[in-house]
Protein backbone atom coordinates (compact mmCIF):
# COMPACT_ATOMS: atom_id res chain seq x y z
CA UNK A 1 0.00 0.00 0.00
CA UNK A 2 0.80 3.32 -1.16
CA UNK A 3 1.35 5.42 2.42
CA UNK A 4 2.19 9.38 1.65
CA UNK A 5 2.69 11.27 4.66
CA UNK A 6 0.18 14.79 4.85
CA UNK A 7 2.01 17.44 5.81
CA UNK A 8 0.85 18.71 8.67
CA UNK A 9 -0.01 22.09 7.51
CA UNK A 10 -2.39 20.72 4.94
CA UNK A 11 -4.21 19.11 7.74
CA UNK A 12 -7.87 20.31 8.38
CA UNK A 13 -7.13 20.37 12.10
CA UNK A 14 -4.01 22.75 11.37
CA UNK A 15 -2.96 26.26 13.26
CA UNK A 16 -1.00 29.09 12.76
CA UNK A 17 0.59 30.36 15.42
CA UNK A 18 2.06 33.88 15.59
CA UNK A 19 3.97 36.18 17.57
CA UNK A 20 3.59 39.91 18.91
CA UNK A 21 6.84 41.02 19.63
CA UNK A 22 6.92 44.37 22.04
CA UNK A 23 7.74 47.28 20.56
CA UNK A 24 10.79 49.01 23.04
CA UNK A 25 10.07 47.28 26.49
CA UNK A 26 10.53 43.83 27.03
CA UNK A 27 8.13 41.56 29.00
CA UNK A 28 10.19 41.70 32.19
CA UNK A 29 10.26 45.48 32.49
CA UNK A 30 6.92 45.62 31.47
CA UNK A 31 5.73 43.21 34.02
CA UNK A 32 7.92 45.27 37.33
CA UNK A 33 5.80 48.70 35.98
CA UNK A 34 2.14 47.49 35.80
CA UNK A 35 1.07 46.75 39.58
CA UNK A 36 -2.07 45.26 40.15
CA UNK A 37 -3.24 45.13 44.30
CA UNK A 38 -4.46 44.47 46.70
CA UNK A 39 -4.52 40.15 45.80
CA UNK A 40 -5.93 38.49 47.01
CA UNK A 41 -8.98 41.08 46.39
CA UNK A 42 -12.56 41.09 47.70
CA UNK A 43 -14.11 44.32 45.90
CA UNK A 44 -11.96 46.64 43.89
CA UNK A 45 -8.46 45.97 42.53
CA UNK A 46 -5.53 49.16 41.22
CA UNK A 47 -4.35 48.69 38.43
CA UNK A 48 -1.68 50.92 38.13
CA UNK A 49 0.29 50.94 35.09
CA UNK A 50 2.95 53.44 35.47
CA UNK A 51 4.20 55.26 32.53
CA UNK A 52 2.14 53.01 30.60
CA UNK A 53 -0.92 54.18 28.76
CA UNK A 54 -3.69 50.92 29.64
CA UNK A 55 -5.32 50.26 26.33
CA UNK A 56 -7.63 47.23 27.21
CA UNK A 57 -8.20 45.09 29.65
CA UNK A 58 -9.83 41.30 30.11
CA UNK A 59 -9.92 39.10 32.94
CA UNK A 60 -10.37 35.60 32.34
CA UNK A 61 -11.54 32.58 35.00
CA UNK A 62 -9.51 29.46 35.55
CA UNK A 63 -10.97 27.53 32.31
CA UNK A 64 -10.37 30.32 29.77
CA UNK A 65 -13.50 32.76 30.08
CA UNK A 66 -13.67 36.09 29.70
CA UNK A 67 -15.60 37.38 32.79
CA UNK A 68 -14.84 41.07 32.45
CA UNK A 69 -13.62 43.56 29.27
CA UNK A 70 -12.83 47.06 29.16
CA UNK A 71 -11.58 49.05 26.69
CA UNK A 72 -9.45 51.90 28.52
CA UNK A 73 -7.58 53.54 25.63
CA UNK A 74 -5.69 56.37 27.74
CA UNK A 75 -5.39 55.52 31.02
CA UNK A 76 -2.15 54.62 33.44
CA UNK A 77 -4.25 54.08 36.68
CA UNK A 78 -7.86 52.47 37.19
CA UNK A 79 -9.57 50.61 39.74
CA UNK A 80 -11.39 47.39 38.40
CA UNK A 81 -14.52 46.45 40.08
CA UNK A 82 -14.52 42.36 41.11
CA UNK A 83 -17.16 41.79 43.35
CA UNK A 84 -19.19 40.20 41.30
CA UNK A 85 -16.80 37.52 41.02
CA UNK A 86 -17.11 34.05 42.25
CA UNK A 87 -13.86 33.67 44.53
CA UNK A 88 -10.81 31.81 42.85
CA UNK A 89 -7.89 32.34 40.66
CA UNK A 90 -8.43 34.90 37.50
CA UNK A 91 -6.22 35.99 35.11
CA UNK A 92 -6.01 39.61 33.45
CA UNK A 93 -4.93 40.33 30.27
CA UNK A 94 -3.06 44.03 30.03
CA UNK A 95 -2.91 45.51 26.92
CA UNK A 96 -0.42 48.81 26.57
CA UNK A 97 0.98 50.35 23.44
CA UNK A 98 4.27 48.39 24.44
CA UNK A 99 3.02 45.36 24.69
CA UNK A 100 0.50 42.94 26.29
CA UNK A 101 1.21 41.38 30.26
CA UNK A 102 -0.24 38.99 31.87
CA UNK A 103 -1.15 38.66 35.32
CA UNK A 104 -2.62 36.60 38.14
CA UNK A 105 -4.62 37.34 40.78
CA UNK A 106 -7.41 35.57 43.45
CA UNK A 107 -10.91 36.64 44.25
CA UNK A 108 -11.32 36.36 47.78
Amino acid sequence: ADETPIPLYATPDSMRVSFNHSTGINSALLNNLIQLYPNPVSQNMTLDAGNQLIQEIRIMNIVGQEVYANKTIGLNKMEIPVGQLTPGIYSINITTKNGNLVKTFVKE
